[in-house]
């Protein structure tokens, strides 16, 4: 997943969700990412940050990301990265945050399993199979979500 993070040279820090707050160091290492990722998900609409603006690549996604920040806030595995564990992008690699594709590529939807009676997960909305897309389509109608249809939309379209 491509992230918005901050750095202070030596690690990057990156708020995945709304409520993340995600700090590291001291005086002049201190580095801090609040309000989730542009665009996407459980952003905050702000962006509370300190240090240096960089964009940055991981091998993980949001649904994994999410359910790290959701079920580990003590003991997180992300969110603190150092440069070594990231590739970094180019100015041209940056994504449009404002655009469909990007909040397409990181929809993720909470599920509590078919018969509805597991915990809840969180999944790729891009990797749910065309009667999932469906049903979750239903219900944001339902719930008046327009955003979350143009998304599901977006992958029936692609033929999921």
């Amino acid at each position: 997943m491509k992230l918005r993070g901050y750095t202070n040279g030596k690690k990057i820090v990156s708020s995945i969700a709304h409520y993340d707050f995600r700090t590291y160091g001291e005086g002049d290492d201190y580095i801090m990412a609040d309000g989730g990722q542009p665009g996407i998900g459980d952003f905050a609409g702000y962006s509370r940050h300190w240090g240096g603006r960089i964009w940055f690549e991981v091998p993980q996604d949001h649904a994994t990301l999410y359910e790290d920040w959701r079920h580990n806030r003590n003991n997180r595995l992300y969110g603190i990265w150092d440069f070594d564990d990231v590739e970094l992008l180019a100015e041209d690699d940056i994504p449009d945050t404002n655009s469909l594709e990007w909040r397409a590529e990181n929809a993720i939807w909470g599920t509590r399993g078919v018969n509805g009676d597991q915990p809840t997960t969180f999944v790729m909305l891009g990797e749910c199979s065309k009667e999932h897309l469906e049903n979750i389509k239903i219900l944001c109608l339902e719930r008046n979500r327009s955003d979350l249809v143009e998304v599901v939309d977006f992958w029936l379209s692609k033929g999921v």
